[in-house]
């Protein structure tokens, strides 16, 4: 990872987590625990990440913190995100989506008789793929940097949803200023507004979080109406 990406701070602030469990919801998730607790302040959480990984992880046979995360990989984010996602964006464009890497002998294969230190070599994580590939793609191909779907939330943030981030977020009526601490609320919009921190994936949670609460559970807001 290049020094300062996103992407290297948030292994950083995964790896610095001494609990194998909370370094799963850090790579994830928006909040350290550290961060969890400034967020909650005097407020008691009504749940913990850690506590859902140790459920979703019974029956798993290994020590190696690797191979914990890839399982929890499988079990949550590759079918509740990712190909959850892309069937969707997919059938919406009359497109089949195919994955031949999620083959069940692939996986078998690659999990019963590759260690998790031969997969992750290299500076990608991928060198049994990348050694394969490289007998049938050109260089160019091989070494294209990843191409990802990021939308610019954190510049909207700043521009044409700043109102509505705090109308959502700030409001009277919000659930999070219900469950969380309504001045480190505030901080955070702040400090992402004027550019003294990028909260981006964090304000991106908690504002679905709080749209989620009024379309499925107070049912105040439906597909298409404005919110501010």
């Amino acid at each position: 990872f290049r020094p300062g990406s996103e992407r290297r701070n948030t292994m950083l602030a995964a790896l610095a987590e001494s609990d194998k469990f909370e370094r799963f919801a850090r790579w994830f998730g928006a909040f350290s625990s550290r961060e969890r607790k400034e967020l909650y302040g005097d407020k008691k959480p009504k749940g913990s990440p850690t506590a859902y990984g140790r459920q979703r992880s019974k029956g798993f046979r290994s020590d190696k913190a690797a191979d914990l995360m890839m399982y929890l990989d499988f079990r949550e984010w590759l079918p509740a995100n990712l190909l959850l996602r892309g069937d969707r964006m997919t059938m919406a464009h009359s497109l089949e989506l195919r994955c031949p890497f999620l083959d069940h002998r692939v996986i078998e294969y690659a999990v019963g008789h590759m260690p998790a230190d031969f997969r992750l070599r290299g500076p990608n994580g991928k060198y049994p793929l990348m050694q394969i590939a490289g007998e049938y793609l050109p260089e160019e191909i091989l070494a294209r940097k990843k191409w990802g779907f990021k939308l610019p939330v954190g510049e909207w943030f700043r521009g044409p949803w700043k109102n509505s981030l705090e109308a959502v977020l700030l409001t009277g009526d919000s659930g999070c200023r219900e469950w969380f601490d309504a001045a480190h609320l505030k901080q955070l919009i702040e400090e992402h507004q004027s550019r003294a921190r990028d909260h981006s994936k964090k304000l991106w949670c908690l504002f679905q979080l709080e749209l989620w609460r009024r379309m499925f559970i107070t049912g105040e807001l439906n597909p298409g109406d404005r919110i501010a």
